[in-house]
């Protein structure tokens, strides 16, 4: 989608355009590419902030038994409109707390173990309370805590 963004761009500066269309252009697809780019692992904090909506999404999701309610190891598929908030475009169930499930969206994927990314605990995580990371021991209360059951992970945490 970057390659048809530029070559967008690009053919509207050799059509005889207005610089008003050519502006207006230039600003879709710079609000495009920091929508839909994800810099989560980098800034983790800013890229849960500016896609709360789509968080809270998973959170409903994790709640309604619909997002991280399968034993795959990687997870299921998330609605297309969620992929972008994880790698590979999937939610997986890497442990429990008080019978419900402890839901990853990895940001960063390791060969041939660990990942780092997001993790939606419903409730206060209990003291001590360590997850696979798909492959990876964390205890989540060595992360980062973003904020209504939210937390950033990363190994060694």
């Amino acid at each position: 989608w970057l390659v048809a963004g530029w070559l967008t761009l690009r053919s509207l500066t050799r059509v005889h355009s207005g610089r008003l269309v050519r502006a207006a252009a230039a600003l879709a697809f710079g609000v495009l590419c920091v929508h839909f780019t994800n810099w989560g692992v980098f800034r983790p904090s800013s890229y849960y902030e500016t896609h709360r909506y789509a968080f809270d999404a998973v959170a409903a999701g994790v709640r309604e038994g619909s997002v991280g309610s399968t034993d795959d190891y990687y997870g299921r598929t998330l609605p297309w409109y969620l992929r972008d908030l994880s790698t590979t475009g999937t939610a997986a169930a890497v442990g429990e707390q008080d019978g419900r499930p402890v839901v990853f969206l990895p940001q960063w994927l390791g060969i041939p173990d660990d990942a780092v990314g997001y993790v939606f605990i419903d409730g206060v995580p209990e003291q001590g309370l360590t997850v696979d990371l798909f492959g990876s021991r964390v205890h989540v209360a060595g992360g980062t805590d973003l904020g209504d059951g939210w937390w950033y992970l990363r190994e060694g945490d």
